[in-house]
């Protein structure tokens, strides 16, 4: 049966449930005119509790280490500019940025090997979104998969056991 764990948010993003099941870390704002920050909740529906404050956060989710992986568009920077994935220890403390350039690199999502993939795509006019990998100490970034002869990965990655799913936009819709 369905239970509603949260309320009192004007929005919140996709929720990541933590591997030992008992905790959910989203992206979320209380108030309509709040950033949207990193909160976390046990899924006994406790009151939430902020993680990373400030700035504009993007899709959380758990690593296999308790830590937080998140995508945060870089400081100083509005819609349309550069986000890059930051961790961080479970209290939020500790936060480390991980990826570095001219993109908007969203959706991390923990690979069964322990990497982290993510969709990244280049601010330059017409640039299509690929999915990278990156280990959660930042390195070994590395293209995981190219989009088809044309397209652009606009959706995902998604993670289910073995198997990593996207969604690509061919040209023209």
């Amino acid at each position: 049966q369905p239970r509603l764990i949260l309320r009192g948010f004007a929005s919140i993003g996709k929720p990541a449930v933590s591997f030992d099941g008992s905790r959910v870390v989203f992206a979320g704002r209380r108030a309509a005119e709040d950033p949207v920050e990193v909160w976390e909740t046990s899924v006994n529906g406790s009151a939430a509790r902020p993680i990373v404050r400030g700035g504009e956060c993007l899709d959380p989710a758990y690593l296999p280490d308790g830590r937080i992986v998140y995508g945060r568009i870089v400081a100083g920077a509005g819609p349309g500019s550069p986000a890059a994935l930051h961790t961080c220890l479970p209290g939020g403390e500790g936060e480390r940025r991980i990826t570095f350039g001219e993109a908007r690199d969203v959706s991390p999502v923990v690979l069964p090997d322990g990497r982290v993939a993510f969709r990244r795509k280049l601010l330059a006019p017409g640039a299509a979104g690929r999915i990278f990998a990156v280990n959660p100490d930042g390195t070994g970034v590395q293209l995981f998969c190219d989009p088809a002869s044309g397209a652009s990965i606009e959706g995902g990655p998604w993670v289910a056991g073995e198997r990593v799913f996207f969604a690509e936009e061919m040209p023209g819709g």
